[in-house]
């Protein structure tokens, strides 16, 4: 059952990023630097979901690399300060703590996700799928995140080239400044996609395997 419902979840993500923005109603919020960024109203949400995507000249491996070492976080993700490994399930499957730090007066946030990871052995596309948990870590000085979900893809294009995409959809547990609002939904994204491009450009994941 539990292996039918990763293939079930892994389905709809390869459903959700092969469609167009305009089908599933996603507003074009910041397009600079190669880099778009899409927010879009969820049903029974008052929050709205993220989409940020570019094109790198990099293979999946390597992006894929980037975001499986927990130690780079910091370097690359926005906001950032912190993540490890909380609990290792299999080689696609681990449970990953991640600390933000938020400008202040909000309090940081953090999370224990649940990620699980996909490779398509005739593509070489590969997916993520990180779903916030509660209950199996002990609380921080952070305010825990519980309800969100993050997605990120990385899809060959040419034999050079990788399309990278990530999805957002995440509950901030608390009140937040339309500032805060805005940085987390668009500024936030843009960042960590610049971020990422910038440090896989410097080759250190080039040879990266992905297992």
């Amino acid at each position: 059952m539990r292996s039918f419902l990763i293939l079930l979840m892994m389905s709809w993500c390869t459903a959700s990023v092969s469609a167009t923005t305009e089908d599933n109603g996603w507003e074009l919020k910041r397009q600079q630097e190669g880099i778009s960024v899409f927010t879009r109203k969820v049903d029974g949400s008052k929050h709205r979901a993220i989409r940020a995507e570019m094109v790198i000249p990099q293979s999946p491996r390597a992006a894929a690399a980037l975001v499986r070492d927990t130690k780079a976080c910091s370097r690359w993700a926005a906001l950032c300060k912190e993540s490890y490994v909380f609990d290792r399930v299999s080689s696609s499957e681990a449970y990953v703590y991640t600390y933000n730090d938020v400008p202040w007066p909000v309090k940081d946030r953090d999370a224990l996700a649940h990620v699980i990871w996909h490779r398509d052995e005739t593509s070489g596309a590969i997916s993520m799928v990180a779903t916030a948990t509660d209950g199996l870590m002990e609380p921080t000085k952070a305010v825990r995140i519980v309800n969100g979900v993050t997605r990120w893809w990385f899809i060959p294009t040419t034999e050079d080239d990788t399309r990278v995409v990530t999805e957002a959809h995440i509950d901030p547990a608390g009140p937040t400044p339309a500032w805060i609002t805005n940085l987390l939904l668009v500024d936030s994204p843009y960042q960590t996609l610049f971020n990422m491009r910038d440090v896989l450009a410097s080759g250190e994941y080039d040879n990266a395997e992905y297992h």
